[in-house]
């Protein structure tokens, strides 16, 4: 069973999800800055940036965003003044401008409508050869007077009347976008970045059953049941299940615990076992507590947003079998994540080697360095020096 929760105060707001009762995902929005990702803006362009290829243009009176001349993806010319439909990549980050493209991108839960696109194209998440012929297949089938689609994951379940009356509506919103940009002056918002719980949903892989929230109101229609509640977050002890699954040291039920460690390169996980595990030998214990692992490594490297590789030391297992077992757990643990993620299998020293798409949406800042050892998490012991007599 999966839940969303959305709790909203002023400007700001955090999204939470619960599937079997174990927190998914937590997004906190808004605050920050009010030029959103997907955003739309009929943009003006301005200064030229010849030694970096790009130029800066104005997304409101105070908003600058930038525009590298690759995302461009027009032959015409970039004239001071003019006004250009322009989406947002990237929002502005710690006092850098937004990162804009020409590349329009509406996105669904089933498809992608990209209005300049030349060809129908297939998710990266896709693998089977087989699925992604019938993909374009369907993709071919979708009615467009211009661009083209990308099939995402959720379209290989879905059935093609739902496909098409998604894509129907992505074109008509583009209509507008272009109905909305004519005839006015740059620079202007054209477009408002989806809601984010809207967002959220539509790259679920496990729709919620239902939505609770403090201000329902506010919510868009979503076909989802949503009920009332004055502090969802309260309700559901969010605070102390992000609290535990922040932590270095993570406690799974079996008494086993995770050691998970982030640095530069990559992210390093070290399964413990238990007392029970130690007594019982490398045996079926062992891959239980394996199996175990795996299933809470995914929730947590969905949830704290990790990117990049990662390593895993599972607890040593006494044959293939049990080890392609391991394998198995983690990639079906990881089919709800809606980040793509690729497990390599295991390398020669016994360690399992992942990836994990980097995504802007991260819980580090949940997390403060300690004031006193400066994240270094060592104390150094200082000895006195030896006095001659």
């Amino acid at each position: 069973m999966s839940i969303l929760l959305y709790e909203e105060h002023g400007d700001e707001g955090e999204v939470a999800v619960l599937e079997n009762n174990s927190l998914a995902e937590f997004v906190r929005i808004g605050g920050e800055t009010h030029v959103k990702a997907e955003s739309i803006y009929l943009a003006k362009v301005g200064r030229a940036m010849q030694n970096l290829e790009a130029v800066f243009v104005s997304l409101t009176p105070a908003q600058e965003g930038f525009l590298p001349l690759r995302e461009w993806r027009s032959d015409a010319k970039l004239i001071p003044g003019q006004g250009v439909l322009l989406q947002v990549k990237r929002p502005p980050i710690g006092g850098k401008a937004a990162h804009m493209t020409g590349d329009i991108a509406l996105t669904g839960r089933f498809v992608v409508y990209l209005p300049l696109g030349k060809r129908d194209r297939v998710s990266r998440r896709i693998a089977s050869k087989e699925e992604r012929a019938g993909l374009i297949q369907k993709a071919r089938e979708l009615p467009r007077s211009e661009g083209a689609f990308i099939m995402r994951g959720e379209s290989i379940h879905a059935d093609l009347q739902a496909i098409a009356e998604e894509a129907a509506a992505l074109t008509d919103t583009w209509r507008r976008v272009q109905e909305g940009a004519a005839g006015v002056s740059a620079p202007r918002l054209i477009k408002d970045a989806p809601h984010p719980v809207v967002r959220l949903m539509r790259d679920l892989r496990m729709q919620p059953e239902k939505i609770i929230t403090n201000v329902p109101k506010s919510l868009p229609s979503m076909g989802v049941p949503v009920s009332e509640a004055g502090a969802p977050m309260l309700l559901y002890n969010i605070r102390e299940k992000l609290r535990r699954s922040l932590r270095r040291k993570v406690l799974l039920k079996s008494g086993a615990s995770l050691m998970i460690d982030p640095c530069e390169a990559m992210t390093v996980i070290d399964v413990n076992s238990s007392q029970n595990v130690k007594k019982a030998g490398q045996g079926d214990a062992a891959l239980q507590v394996n199996l175990e692992a795996a299933a809470e490594i995914a929730r947590l490297l969905r949830l704290r947003g990790v990117g990049g590789i990662v390593l895993i030391d599972f607890i040593d297992v006494d044959s293939d079998d049990k080890r392609e077992m391991v394998l198995s757990a983690l990639k079906a643990a990881l089919q709800n994540d809606r980040v793509k993620t690729v497990v390599h299998g295991f390398t020669k020293l016994g360690l399992v080697e992942m990836t994990r798409t980097r995504s802007d949406e991260k819980l580090e800042a949940e997390r403060g360095v300690c004031p006193a050892c400066g994240g270094a998490g060592i104390i150094i012991h200082e000895k006195e020096p030896s006095i001659d007599a």
